[in-house]
């Protein structure tokens, strides 16, 4: 993640959670060329923990598509070498499509350095304010407000919150659907038990014949409260997951 607002500073660097984000420092032939390194001291790749490891991937990504956004890219070359320094880094370089072919692929690292450093710099601005944008947009969101819209109020309300529209509409249909079979079984039962025996005339009564119904639809009354709750489970335990993937606002 970006560490506060991604600035410049007098060397042109910009931080990026465990990684500097930098042009190359010696004249490129390409002006889209930038290094990616880890701001503590490691040597290869296998000496990065597992928390930069799994950081590193994201950001590669990342600078990779704002590269591609910024300046005309026929590919992105991704390499790391770390022969003359030895720190790990990784070169980010955006091939344009005009490159001669003699100096494609891991023969541009001996081409001549002829891009502009003003061309280089401009670039490398770009580059950092819309990688400033596209983390300000990408949010990872609370889990609980979905979480108790679809445990305490109705399932599919979460997922409705989350952004997954279809998925909330489906779950809250299957909620309407097993609650109304729940109701309008035992609303008949009900009334027919009302029809075949003297009204009830007191809580007594009331509660025997809620245990005579119950007692005759057991199986029926099981399979739709087992329904109901496993609606309800699943909704509760996907809009969880479902808030906790980043989405871009």
């Amino acid at each position: 993640m970006l560490t506060g607002s991604p600035s410049l500073t007098g060397t042109a660097v910009l931080r990026l959670g465990a990684f500097a984000l930098h042009p190359k420092l010696e004249a490129p032939p390409v002006p889209g060329w930038l290094v990616l390194a880890p701001l503590r001291h490691v040597e290869q790749w296998d000496g990065l923990s597992l928390r930069e490891q799994a950081e590193l991937g994201p950001l590669v990504a990342r600078v990779s598509a704002a590269l591609r956004a910024e300046t005309p890219t026929a590919k992105v070359y991704v390499s790391v070498f770390a022969e003359v320094l030895p720190h790990f880094h990784l070169h980010v370089v955006a091939r344009p499509p005009e490159l001669p072919a003699e100096e494609r692929g891991a023969r541009l690292f001996l081409a001549e350095g002829r891009a502009p450093e003003v061309a280089g710099a401009d670039l490398f601005r770009r580059v950092c304010l819309r990688m400033e944008r596209t983390s300000t947009q990408t949010r990872v969101r609370s889990p609980w407000t979905p979480v108790l819209l679809s445990g305490l109020l109705w399932p599919g309300l979460g997922q409705m919150r989350n952004g997954d529209r279809l998925k909330g509409i489906a779950l809250a249909s299957a909620g309407l659907l097993a609650m109304g079979l729940f109701v309008t079984r035992i609303t008949r039962d009900a009334a027919a038990a009302l029809l075949e025996a003297p009204p009830p005339e007191g809580l007594l009564d009331i509660l025997a014949l809620a245990q005579e119904i119950r007692t005759r639809h057991a199986s029926e009354i099981s399979v739709l409260t087992f329904v109901l709750v496993a609606v309800w489970i699943v909704s509760v335990v996907d809009a969880w997951w479902g808030a906790r993937r980043p989405r871009v606002d």
